[in-house]
């Protein structure tokens, strides 16, 4: 019998649930870095790398495998087509020689340019334009002097009558130079002035000639030096002409050196080949007549095997048809027996559960009259005492 408890009931009236503890999980430090290391996929990614490694190994060993083999290969063979790394390193070369190739032209074309602009600057229309460019510069920086020298003194001018005006001559001390005197040495001042800006434009001039003279020798210089270049790099080009020409030469006459050796190197193999296919014509003749009377040997032979197996099989077949005959009769007597027994016992079955329920409607009816007798004598009592 099952008691049921009564609820805890905390301070504050409610119901004290039960709540799961949870307690901490220990684990050891190997597992916890397994745990790591599935979570991070480090073993995928170890194997990963362990199969790249070994796939460019491989790749190494086969590039200088193929390296190897091609230092050594027949010149008479087909050429083999060479490895993806000998390829890209032959472009590269190839198109770090044609940028050089570039560079050098267009360092050659500009150098050209400046040679052409040379001589252009060094013939008598363009030279002329060039000296009647500076002389007009140097006529304009004339006038410009001259004319700022004008302002300079037009200003002294002034500043002379405005200190004049403010300053009378009745307030000019005794013995004080006079008016005409300042004049002859302002004039004077003007005029050394001038003398120094004169020769102080003369000296530029002779600068400017004798810059002109040295920039018309590094011109010629250059030019020489332009030319002597130009000569060089065409006794380069004949050359250069010259050596490819005679390569070129060379190695006509090695191909049809190579060719003749071709020519003569499969004729001896034609000719092998011809005594050999004579000598394979003649032993698959031999050996066709004997493989087929040693064929019609087998086949005799395999043929009375296979007639005796027949034999042997038929006769097994016929012991292990009796075999299952006898047991088949076996079987079914068996299940006859086996039938009968069942069909007995379910009739002892029907019979006991028959009586079983005779002996239950026999209690069921007594039950029933004692139920009905007792329902008797009660309405007799109730009957009596009303």
């Amino acid at each position: 019998m099952n008691v049921c408890k009564p609820k805890e009931v905390g301070p504050d009236g409610l119901f004290v649930r039960k709540r799961f503890t949870r307690h901490p999980v220990v684990i050891s430090a190997k597992r916890f870095a397994a745990i790591k290391g599935r979570s991070r996929q480090d073993e995928k990614h170890a194997q990963m790398e362990a199969v790249e490694e070994e796939r460019r190994y491989r790749q190494y060993l086969k590039d200088g495998n193929e390296l190897l083999c091609s230092l050594f290969t027949d010149p008479n063979a087909p050429k083999v087509k060479k490895s993806a790394r000998a390829q890209s390193k032959e472009a590269m070369a190839v198109v770090k020689d044609v940028d050089t190739k570039l560079a050098d032209e267009r360092l050659r074309k500009q150098r050209i340019l400046r040679a052409n602009r040379l001589l252009d600057q060094l013939k008598p229309g363009p030279r002329a334009l060039h000296q009647a460019l500076i002389y007009s510069e140097m006529i304009h920086q004339r006038k410009y002097n001259e004319a700022l020298n004008e302002e300079i003194a037009e200003a002294a001018r002034a500043q002379e009558r405005a200190d004049e005006d403010l300053c009378p001559a009745a307030l000019v001390p005794f013995g004080h130079a006079t008016e005409e005197e300042e004049v002859a040495k302002q004039t004077a001042k003007n005029v050394e002035h001038a003398q120094l800006m004169r020769e102080d434009i003369a000296q530029r001039a002779k600068i400017r000639e004798a810059e002109r003279e040295q920039r018309v020798f590094e011109e010629q210089v250059d030019r020489a030096h332009y030319k002597c270049l130009q000569d060089k790099e065409e006794k380069a080009l004949k050359e250069k002409k010259a050596r490819k020409i005679a390569f070129n030469r060379k190695a006509y006459k090695e191909s049809l050196q190579e060719k003749a050796d071709i020519a003569e190197h499969e004729r001896i193999c034609d000719a092998i080949d011809d005594r050999r296919n004579c000598v394979y014509i003649v032993a698959s003749r031999n050996l066709d007549s004997r493989y087929g009377s040693h064929v019609k040997q087998l086949r005799q032979k395999r043929q009375e095997e296979r007639e005796l197996q027949a034999l042997r099989v038929s006769q097994a077949q016929q012991v292990l048809q009796k075999k299952l005959e006898e047991r088949q009769i076996h079987a079914e007597d068996r299940h006859a027996f086996e039938t009968q027994v069942d069909e007995n016992r379910r009739q002892c079955e029907r019979e006991v559960l028959a009586k079983e329920r005779r002996a239950y409607q026999k209690l069921e009816r007594e039950q029933d009259a004692e139920k009905l007798r007792r329902q008797q004598e009660l309405q007799r009592f109730h009957g009596r005492a009303a």
